[in-house]
């Protein structure tokens, strides 16, 4: 049996189960109501009012009404469009309204997402219009008559696009910050080499040459030193001489040439000619083709910072080089067993002896001078040239961490000739060059730890002309 109690309170739990469905169905039936966009919205206030609405229908289509939006007669609705569409609204008749877009100007700046650097040149594309480039005005960059929903995209050069609203770039309240773009290249397959020994440092902008790597290179076959380094792009002999090396535009005293850090003043054998450094000695070259820091004295120039052999070898060894020009030895001597050694070698050219080599270089470097007409009798009665160089390096492995070495060079060349008047054999004209270069350096290098180096040097150099 179920009493009165029980009969009316299940009545009363069916009775509000029903409220609850229907006032969850009317309250979902609202929530899922769709927007309504505005120029479908026009047209139904066409239909209502008799009223006519004159609009870019491509350019407001995008605009979309808030699903609960209500308006009660056609002066309170196009209010309200107003209050939230970018539009405004313009009798143009009895029944007739012209609709027009609100525009404005839109000003920003433009950094770099990592340095905080104001980025100089931007361009920009609206919607899918053409590309233009936007230029700043004191760091402020303006896009005029923008209509808030038109797209935006913003670019430059080495960064991502940015794609946005125009309405979302007017709210903007700080810069606007461009990522660095990633470029991803092909894969390339490197089948061969024009030479081996040279590595380019992206880092500090240098060269850096292994002489006991390098790979022949195209019409050197001395492995002179000058006429490697002329090779490097950026450097250049304008007078076709290796000696005369030219680092972007600046002359031969702006720029630095360091052996086993011996500053040398001589710019090379005859002249120029022929590199004043045993190619059998020398180990590393670096190149420096900018402005020098104070480490290397300031220079203006550029920077060729030679370094000889810097090990004790295992045994004694001898080497033998000849050309048309010169002939030289070296000798490699371990003294005590991995803990020191001397190098010494030197070169000379042959005495008395013109070869069509050296005639070209005399020729080359007396055109247009008063030695002009007997630049071809190299080593004659009337004109005789000599040059020599030694190398010489002592190396002393203290222990593991800690190396000492005393470096030396001397650099000589002489030259003389006798230019007799044609008319009068007694009247003589007599040449005489001497040039002596030497310097030495004595150096300590330590490491203490990883993180922890020393190293003391004291260099000497002088140049000597006799003319």
């Amino acid at each position: 049996m179920i009493s009165y109690k029980q009969k009316k309170s299940a009545i009363i739990t069916v009775l509000l189960s029903i409220f609850f469905c229907i006032f969850y169905h009317h309250s979902a039936y609202s929530q899922n109501e769709p927007a309504l966009k505005l120029v479908d919205r026009l047209e139904q206030l066409k239909d209502v009012y008799n009223v006519d609405f004159t609009y870019n229908h491509t350019l407001l289509a995008p605009v979309v009404l808030p699903s609960n939006f209500k308006c009660d007669n056609l002066i309170h609705c196009i209010n309200a469009i107003k209050e939230i569409a970018p539009v405004k609204f313009v009798k143009n008749g009895a029944n007739s309204f012209m609709i027009i877009p609100v525009r404005q100007n839109i000003t920003f700046t433009v950094v770099d997402s990592e340095t905080e650097e104001f980025v100089s040149n931007v361009t920009i594309r609206i919607n899918s219009g053409e590309e233009r480039f936007l230029y700043p005005i004191k760091s402020t960059y303006t896009i005029k008559n923008l209509f808030p929903l038109d797209s935006v995209h913003i670019h430059s050069a080495f960064y991502n696009t940015i794609h946005m609203k125009a309405m979302d770039l007017n709210e903007l309240k700080s810069p606007l910050r461009l990522q660095h773009e990633m470029i991803h290249l092909n894969e390339v397959q490197i089948t061969d080499y024009l030479t081996r020994g040279v590595n380019a440092k992206i880092s500090d902008n240098t060269f850096q040459i292994n002489m006991e790597s390098l790979g022949l290179l195209a019409g050197e076959t001395d492995g002179d030193v000058f006429n490697v380094v002329k090779n490097i792009p950026g450097v250049h002999t304008p007078s076709g001489k290796p000696g005369s090396l030219n680092f972007r535009g600046n002359t031969f005293d702006q720029s630095l040439i360091e052996i086993d850090d011996i500053p040398i003043y001589h710019n090379g054998h005859f002249f120029g000619a022929i590199a004043p450094y045993n190619p059998t000695t020398v180990s590393k070259i670096e190149i420096q083709r900018n402005t020098l820091s104070a480490k290397w004295g300031g220079r203006v120039g550029g920077l060729i910072h030679m370094t000889t052999k810097n090990k004790v070898p295992d045994s004694t060894s001898y080497t033998v080089q000849a050309n048309t020009v010169y002939a030289g030895a070296t000798a490699e001597v371990p003294l005590v067993k991995d803990k020191l050694a001397l190098y010494v070698a030197g070169r000379s050219n042959y005495p008395g002896v013109n070869s069509p080599k050296l005639r070209a270089f005399s020729n080359l470097n007396f055109q247009g001078s008063r030695l002009e007409s007997v630049a071809n009798d190299v080593n004659s009665d009337y004109f005789k040239v000599g040059f020599y160089d030694i190398n010489s390096k002592l190396i002393y492995d203290i222990n593991e961490n800690h190396k000492a070495t005393i470096s030396y060079i001397n650099i000589q060349n002489r030259l003389s000739a006798v230019l007799e008047d044609s008319d009068d054999k007694d009247n003589r004209d007599f040449r005489d060059l001497y040039l002596d270069n030497w310097g030495m350096t004595i150096k300590w290098e330590g490491t203490f730890s990883d993180r922890l180096s020393a190293q003391a040097r004291v260099s000497t150099s002088s140049l000597y002309i006799d003319n």
